[in-house]
């Protein structure tokens, strides 16, 4: 008999700690989720706070005007020259050598050009890399529009390869009369073997 009267209070204490214990594992769960979902959107939201504020080199969207219109009104706003510094960097260490063809360019605002960066492989084999643009000072950010740019794609570069990359870009009339010297600094990164 008190066995059986044993095994019925267990019985009880057990559904009574499951009771007690559902909610708690219930909130941990939802935890869980949330903390996926938060890490899952923090670099959509960070691409899009960093757009949004023209931070970090990113860009926001701008509708494209012709390259005629572009440098019709350079000519007519009769403004001084720009002087942009051409900078390369590589976080990583000496995997690559990486630099800029031209160190500086003076650009008038609302005209096309073009730079080149020559990368080259110091690896015995092939690797992969992505550049990441920074411009300086952020309220130049707004205004540089790139054509073409190395920076847009992952680029992949067989051992020992040396390669030519361009930058097509242009600054529009936005760009403040104050702003007399810009810097874009391309850090280049090498990406893992899955990338």
């Amino acid at each position: 008999m008190n066995a059986n009267k044993a095994s019925v209070v267990l019985r009880q204490g057990q559904e009574t700690g499951q009771r007690r214990h559902g909610p708690i594992v219930a909130q941990l769960l939802m935890a869980a989720v949330i903390m996926f979902g938060f890490g899952y959107l923090m670099v959509p939201l960070y691409r899009i706070v960093c757009t949004a504020l023209g931070v970090n080199g990113a860009l926001p969207l701008v509708q494209a005007k012709t390259p005629e219109e572009r440098v019709s009104a350079a000519a007519a706003t009769g403004r001084e020259l720009v002087t942009v510094r051409f900078l390369a960097d590589l976080p990583q260490g000496g995997l690559f050598d990486f630099k800029a063809m031209n160190q500086e360019l003076k650009i008038v605002p609302g005209k096309i050009y073009e730079v080149r960066y020559v990368v080259h492989n110091k690896e015995s084999r092939a690797v992969t890399a992505q550049a990441v643009v920074s411009i300086q000072p952020g309220a130049a950010a707004r205004h540089i529009h790139k054509i073409e740019c190395f920076c847009f794609t992952r680029q992949h570069f067989a051992a020992g390869e040396t390669r030519e990359m361009p930058v097509r870009f242009y600054f529009d009339q936005g760009l403040a009369r104050s702003v007399q010297s810009v810097s874009l600094s391309y850090a280049l990164y090498r990406l893992d073997d899955q990338a």
